[in-house]
């Protein structure tokens, strides 16, 4: 397992690109064991590798970036291929180094489907690469002296727990959501196939006082009677440089590590799971050789208690000298007894001595014949689950006869398609074989595809499965969405209406066809009115006006005022009527200026005279409240001294309401329609006669 950069090396690079794949090649049988190691196949031309990743968190995160990194390739790059320029600098250091595969720890690298002559070429030139290897000189050396330090740098913090993005890996091709499912349902229900089962551990922690190790450490580790499962080894003031603490890096670790390894209890062998170190500390985490290959997906964290961190509060000193927090160990957790706990007063090295505690610690282990079966019971619930998810649909009939059809008669017979199944499903008549169409040409079917679903509500449970949830409701009329031409149709409040009335006033305001003396439009909706007309009386001194948001409540009030006409003033403050005011504008599916003008009101901007000739040819009902807003807007300015608005102030609020784009719009765009509306809120003496419609 690589513990340092001198452990790791970089032996070749595989540019993700359109020749680049990664797939699940894990055998059943590894699939149904919880914690097993994931196998992917990667392919690059007529190279293969076969990983060998550990389960748990970094291994998702890995292959999940790097599908992510072969989407941005495809979309990036859709016609030629990318060149990978960063790739230089790595080339020269791997150069030769493709023949060299290295299996560390419990990853294991291997080559699959080798050339037999590229295998004997391998072999004929490992001599010379060698040779090459030692003429290369003091460049590549410090080269790659520059990547260990850095993978040395990054290991540290590759070892804290990274969380996954558990939507972004069940989307992946490669890996089912099958058997996540599987390995989610068996983690719920590992009480029914595990035991508690003891094991001892070994800590021990030991200040050094940035002292060499001068001593066998013997008398510390290995005064037990038997060998521990399980050694947790803690050193503090492994180096007091100023260097170990800038760079993190100490040439003392080494030598503490060996005197550990060799200081292990002598009547077993010990595999090295895990090195942390933070500045001065040092945690060993050593197993017995029996138990390695079970050891997987270890991670750390770190919690800092210096002059940075915090103290334990609230101790009081368990009136002896004062102990240091170095010396003593803590645990906490449940099945856990501690065997012994003691200091060791024989090693010398330092003026502090090591302290160690025995714990038997009660770990889960698998009972194989539980785990079978509640992997088949999980299976048979699963296939079940599936069965319920397969779409099902029942026809009121399958067969019609059509009596006397005449010429050109069109008769038409209705089939009722019901979702009886759990699932919404996509329904769709398709070609019989060797026919191009679904039917002759003499009949039709409408809607030939569909969706039997109502609005659904995909409700999911991490870990666990999907409810869905059907929506359905009836909309209430408002004049808050409904379009200014039906509105300046409509005589009463729009949920006195009926439905179907105002289906047919909208209809005609859109078809432009209407009875001159039925359907004479009013020249603005009466809505605007009574929300302008209540700021002009009440509002046209008011500080902060159209800045300072207004009540949730009170304008619920108001649009349920506007929609109705219970009542004949508004309610609420003078920010609420203004929030109102603003939102219907934002509201309206056809801006006061229609979408079609424009790219027209853009190209005009910087000239007063066009921008008024285009609002004199907007439609009647738009062009009217244009010129009711703005002459209103310009009466506010008029009291400046007093709301302190100016027309910096206005434009940009309600430029972007009256002339909105039909698509995002960006910074030069916005500049524009600012401009565009800010001739309007000068007066001018083409203006007065539209002062003369504002409320008294």
């Amino acid at each position: 397992m690589a513990i340092t950069g001198d452990d790791v090396r970089l032996d070749e690079i595989i540019p993700i690109s359109y020749d680049f794949s990664v797939v699940e090649v894990s055998s059943p049988d590894e699939l149904a064991v919880v914690g097993a190691d994931t196998r992917v196949r990667v392919t690059f031309f007529e190279e293969e590798l076969e990983l060998k990743l550990p389960f748990g968190s970094h291994t998702r995160l890995f292959l999940s970036e790097v599908n992510r990194a072969w989407s941005d390739v495809c979309e990036q790059y859709p016609k030629e291929e990318p060149k990978f320029d960063w790739l230089t600098k790595y080339r020269k250091m791997s150069k030769g180094a493709r023949s060299l595969r290295k299996s560390i720890g419990a990853t294991t690298v291997k080559m699959r489907q080798m050339k037999k002559s590229e295998r004997a070429d391998a072999a004929n030139n490992s001599g010379q690469k060698k040779e090459d290897e030692r003429t290369r000189g003091d460049g590549v050396h410090e080269s790659q002296e520059r990547v260990k330090s850095e993978v040395r740098d990054d290991l540290i913090r590759n070892s804290q727990p990274i969380l996954a993005n558990k939507s972004q890996m069940l989307g992946m091709p490669q890996f089912g959501l099958r058997d996540n499912l599987i390995k989610c349902e068996l983690l719920k229900k590992e009480d029914a196939y595990t035991y508690i089962k003891n094991y001892s551990f070994f800590l021990g922690t030991y200040n050094v006082n940035g002292q060499n190790p001068k001593e066998s450490l013997s008398p510390w580790l290995a005064s037990t009677a038997s060998p521990p499962d399980f050694y947790l080894v803690g050193f503090q003031e492994l180096d007091l440089s100023k260097e170990a603490f800038l760079f993190n890096d100490t040439p003392k670790e080494p030598e503490w590590m060996l005197a550990v390894y060799k200081g292990l209890h002598p009547d077993a062998k010990y595999a090295l799971v895990k090195l942390v170190r933070l500045v001065g500390i040092m945690l060993l985490f050593y197993v017995k050789a029996e138990h390695a290959a079970h050891i997987s997906e270890v991670e750390v964290e770190t919690v800092g208690t210096g002059v940075m961190g915090r103290m334990v509060s609230g101790v009081c000193f368990e009136k002896c000298r004062v102990p240091a927090w170095c010396d003593r160990i803590l645990w906490r957790g449940k099945n856990i007894k501690q065997l012994h706990y003691q200091s060791h007063m024989t090693l010398k090295t330092s003026d502090h001595k090591p302290v160690s505690s025995l714990l038997e610690i009660g770990i889960k282990v698998v009972n194989e014949e539980s785990y079978k079966r509640t992997f088949e019971e999980i299976v048979r619930h699963i296939d079940r689950m599936e069965n319920d998810c397969i779409p099902s649909v029942s026809l009121s009939q399958r067969e019609f006869l059509f009596h006397d059809v005449k010429f050109m008669q069109h008769q038409a017979k209705t089939v009722t398609v019901y979702n009886d199944g759990q699932v919404p499903c996509q329904f769709e008549f398709i070609p019989k074989l060797d026919e191009p169409t679904y039917c002759k040409p003499w009949l039709t079917a409408n809607p030939a595809k569909g969706f039997l679903a109502q609005d659904i509500l995909v409700l999911h449970l991490e870990r666990g499965k999907d409810y869905f949830i059907s929506i359905t409701g009836n909309y209430l009329p408002s004049c808050f969405g409904s379009s200014l031409s039906t509105l300046c149709l409509l005589r009463e409040p729009i949920q006195d209406m009926p439905l179907e009335t105002i289906r047919e006033l909208s209809m005609k305001s859109n078809s432009q066809v209407s009875n001159p003396e039925t359907d004479k439009p009013q020249e603005i909706p009466k809505e605007i009115w009574m929300m302008v007309d209540h700021l002009f009386r009440y509002a046209k001194k008011q500080e902060e006006l159209f800045q300072q948001p207004g009540l949730r409540s009170e304008f619920e009030e108001i649009r349920d005022c506007l929609d109705t006409g219970s009542l004949d003033t508004l309610p609420g403050s003078n920010h609420s009527v203004a929030e109102a005011l603003l939102l219907f504008l934002d509201a309206l599916p056809e801006p006061v200026i229609p979408f079609s003008f424009y790219p027209q009101c853009l190209d005009s901007c910087s000239d007063s005279s066009q921008c008024r000739q285009i609002i004199s040819v907007l439609p009647q009902c738009h062009k009217n409240v244009f010129n009711y807003l703005t002459a209103f807007l310009q009466e506010l300015l008029k009291h400046s001294a007093h709301n302190r608005l100016d027309v910096n102030i206005l434009a940009p609020i309600f430029a972007g309401l009256l002339l909105r784009s039909p698509t995002k719009q960006d910074l030069t765009e916005k500049r524009k329609v600012k401009e565009f509306f800010q001739h309007f809120l000068v007066q001018t003496p083409s203006d007065r006669d539209i002062h003369d419609k504002l409320p008294e």
